[in-house]
């Protein structure tokens, strides 16, 4: 069975990122417009805004997974089996996002939006990835899975798991997901799967040895100093 192509994969993410930013900007623009004299209603209002465009990117989102994993079952298997568009989206886990976004922000009307935006690309991946878990679950092949990294930024958690290659059957492990994370969840066929360009043996260095790269443990801090920030603000808006 041939590696699985790295372009395959940057064409996912791709269309992925491409659905972030452009509802991600739209939602952005309609949050700058609102006028919030009145705090109350001003917050109710984008509440709606926030839940009505993730819960559109959810829907997306899963349309682009279940093509993607068809299309590589077939490519790995030979056959498709018609995978289904499952969204995943939490609209109470949104609500209590945006109003701890909205604590922090206070009248920084700007990263408020932004800070919505952002947990537009995190529902996203979120139902991405829960997308293809599901199709996992009814496929008579039951594929193992991996995490293949992506994109500007891994964690520590990420690396972890992307150090045990296609090690995974269970798709609980494989539907992990964070802010800003475009980490790819790989489902697997055969004996030995492989992705172009994905080194698990690398990543068990990064994670064992992270002051021999520099370039990852950058990353991780980034993303402990994100953390931190979060929770000294009273908000854990990732659930």
């Amino acid at each position: 069975m041939s590696a699985i192509p790295r372009a395959y994969i940057d064409r996912y993410n791709g269309l992925l990122s491409e659905l972030s930013e452009r509802m991600g900007g739209r939602l952005a623009q309609r949050l700058t417009a609102l006028e919030w004299a009145d705090y109350d209603e001003a917050l109710v209002e984008a509440v709606r805004l926030v839940q009505g465009a993730c819960s559109a990117s959810a829907e997306e989102a899963a349309y682009i997974a279940a093509e993607f994993y068809d299309g590589l079952r077939a490519s790995q298997t030979g056959r498709r089996i018609g995978a289904l568009a499952d969204a995943v989206y939490n609209p109470d886990a949104t609500e209590g996002a945006v109003e701890a976004f909205a604590r922090q922000a206070g009248a920084d009307h700007a990263a408020f939006a932004e800070k919505c935006a952002s947990r537009l690309d995190y529902e996203v991946r979120r139902s991405a990835n829960g997308c293809l878990a599901s199709n996992a679950r009814r496929d008579p092949k039951r594929p193992r899975w991996a995490r293949v990294p992506d994109g500007a930024e891994t964690c520590e958690w990420c690396i972890m798991l992307a150090s045990r290659g296609f090690v995974y059957s269970s798709e609980d492990a494989a539907e992990h997901s964070h802010a800003n994370c475009q980490c790819v969840v790989m489902p697997g066929w055969g004996d030995d799967p492989e992705v172009e360009g994905y080194d698990p043996d690398y990543y068990k260095d990064c994670y064992d040895y992270p002051e021999k790269h520099p370039e990852i443990r950058e990353r991780i801090n980034e993303r402990r100093r994100e953390l931190y920030a979060q929770r000294s603000s009273g908000s854990e808006a990732e659930d």
